[in-house]
């Protein structure tokens, strides 16, 4: 289906797949996320091969945590396809959002448990946050952005 590419659709398409995103990414967050924290991590109990009925998370993590994880994907497809590049890119910052925001819930879950089982994985999704972060600072900190407006991979790491 073609539709016609104006400025009105464009602005509607990145609000829409913005907004959509963000309910998705708080759908993530605080249905599933949040349930399945405050039951230690895991929904099911028994042992190996074994899943016991009667303890886990409630039927909103069994559908929210499905819905929203496709339904995100669904909104960078949406906002990409109907945005046509307007406004901030939302392609560009989802995974982002999606490992900072993951890794503060696991911090949280960390700092309110000590529980390492929260730890380690809000420590591994702050990695790649950090990482991006130091080279992006050193690049602006440096001033190398006013001579060089789009850098090229090369530019930000020479020696990679």
């Amino acid at each position: 289906m073609h539709l016609p590419d104006t400025p009105l659709r464009r602005i509607a398409g990145s609000l829409i797949g913005w907004l959509a995103f963000s309910f998705f990414f708080t759908l993530l967050v605080n249905a599933a996320l949040t349930v399945m924290m405050q039951n230690g991590g895991f929904c099911a109990v028994g042992g190996p091969y074994e899943i016991a009925e009667g303890h886990g998370c409630s039927e909103l993590v069994a559908w929210s945590a499905p819905v929203s994880i496709f339904g995100g994907l669904a909104a960078v497809g949406l906002g990409v396809w109907l945005g046509r590049g307007f406004g901030v890119p939302l392609v560009a910052w989802a995974w982002t959002i999606l490992f900072v925001g993951l890794g503060i819930a696991f911090v949280i879950a960390f700092v309110s448990t000590w529980d390492w089982g929260f730890g380690i994985p809000g420590a591994l999704f702050a990695v790649p946050v950090i990482a991006v972060t130091n080279v992006m600072v050193k690049y602006i900190a440096g001033g190398e952005w006013k001579t060089n407006p789009h850098p090229t991979t090369e530019d930000i790491l020479p020696h990679a």
